[in-house]
């Protein structure tokens, strides 16, 4: 995928798990996090910006990146149990996208990217 930018380049539920078991396994790794990497836009009520989105399990991704200890505005995905309610799907925005889109903390914008075999998908989001 990262090579050739091609959604359909994708690692299937049935491969993942087997990959997230062997790497929970190897003795010398010390921890992983799994990201979902795609392409997409971020459209706000005044624009819309082209955009990288990375999907991480907040709690893995905090033991080995420094992202929640970076936030400058929000809070990192707290209260956030089920990522399947819409009340739970946040968000994360870096200071100059958001500058760029007129958006702050609290606000919904509209999250798409391209999904394998699919198509796009549009989904709303909150700003955390």
């Amino acid at each position: 995928f990262v090579k050739n930018f091609e959604v359909e380049k994708v690692i299937t539920n049935n491969e993942q798990g087997q990959l997230l078991k062997s790497l929970s396994l190897e003795a010398d790794l010390k921890g992983f996090a799994p990201r979902v990497l795609s392409y997409g836009m971020l459209t706000s009520t005044t624009d819309a910006n082209n955009i990288v989105v990375y999907g991480i399990d907040p709690e893995k991704e905090k033991q080995l990146s420094k992202i929640s200890e970076s936030m400058v505005q929000g809070s990192y995905f707290e209260g956030s149990t089920d990522p399947n309610s819409a009340d739970d799907r946040k968000i994360l925005v870096g200071k100059k996208l958001a500058d760029n889109l007129n958006i702050g903390v609290g606000d919904r914008v509209v999250v798409t990217v391209a999904r394998a075999q699919i198509g796009d998908l549009s989904l709303l989001e909150s700003v955390s």
